[in-house]
């Protein structure tokens, strides 16, 4: 066989690999057997028939589709055990997330990386796999993906605080108590992310939404004030007071530590009294804020 021949057989191999286009390749064969032209002749109809084939075959769509059936093969079979785990707070099979939600969420960012659901759901495992640096890192990209979502910035607020790193603490959660509540749980409800969860979760989420809140402005006041920044801790605490959170005598006592420490003595006596009486008349009492959690929703 002479080359010319041997190469117009190797282009012929090529279509039918491709597995479309047939009819144009008979077409092309028929030609060639019949008036015999030279492989110059039918080159520009073979660059033809291959512009025809890839208007036949869109490579996107068929990326989407294998990335599809990738993540239904990893998608986990049962949320319960995840959502045990995150009620638990991480108590549930020895502290360790089991692997396989690791390996969704990670391939979920991977082959979308705008995701940010899945970053915030990321991080939580790292978090309980003991790697903090990945949990920071996967909570930070979705705080910058998405920055109304409570949640996310909450969480990492979490960590930080948890790793005395108050200046970036405060500022993430003062991002994060800043956060539109409607936003959030609308977010959540539509997200696909979060919706196995949501769907088998017994939950009240703007409860527990406003209980999030709450921590999030404890551990910004202990932040803030671990910092001796007193005057925003006054801001602060006066912002949480307004807000009637059920643990409002927390933030009197320490509104009246921060007028004391700015040398409004009157002010002081005023708020510390006050977190005296509805201390007194609490129902239930502050979480340490050692005892404060990771949430996922």
């Amino acid at each position: 066989m002479n080359y010319r021949n041997r190469g117009l057989t190797e282009m012929i191999q090529r279509v039918i690999f491709l597995g479309k286009g047939i009819v144009t390749l008979s077409l092309v064969m028929v030609f060639v057997l019949a008036i015999g032209k030279e492989y110059r002749a039918v080159k520009p109809l073979w660059k033809m028939t291959v512009k025809n084939l890839d208007r036949l075959i869109d490579p996107e769509e068929i990326q989407a589709k294998a990335r599809l059936n990738t993540l239904n093969n990893y998608m986990p079979a049962s949320y319960q055990p995840l959502l045990e785990f995150v009620e638990s707070h991480g108590a549930k099979n020895n502290g360790k997330i089991q692997n396989h939600y690791v390996d969704y969420y990670e391939k979920i960012v991977e082959f979308m990386p705008q995701n940010a659901d899945a970053h915030a759901l990321l991080g939580f495992c790292y978090y309980h796999l003991a790697e903090p640096q990945k949990a920071i890192a996967a909570y930070q990209k979705a705080v910058a993906l998405n920055p109304q979502f409570f949640w996310s910035a909450y969480s990492l607020g979490v960590i930080y605080f948890q790793n005395q790193k108050y200046p970036q603490a405060s500022a993430v959660l003062s991002s994060a108590i800043s956060s539109s509540v409607d936003a959030t749980l609308t977010l959540l409800y539509r997200s696909r992310v979060y919706q196995p969860l949501i769907a088998i979760a017994d939950k009240d989420l703007p409860s527990r939404l406003r209980k999030g809140y709450e921590n999030a402005y404890v551990l910004l006041v202990l932040s803030q004030y671990r910092q001796k920044k007193f005057a925003e801790v006054i801001k602060s605490c006066r912002a949480a007071i307004k807000a009637d959170f059920e643990h409002k005598y927390f933030f009197y006592e320490y509104l009246g530590a921060a007028l004391d420490a700015v040398g409004e003595k009157g002010l002081a006596v005023q708020a510390l009294q006050q977190a005296i009486v509805l201390k007194q008349t609490a129902v239930s009492r502050l979480s340490l804020p050692e005892d404060i959690a990771l949430e996922v929703f």
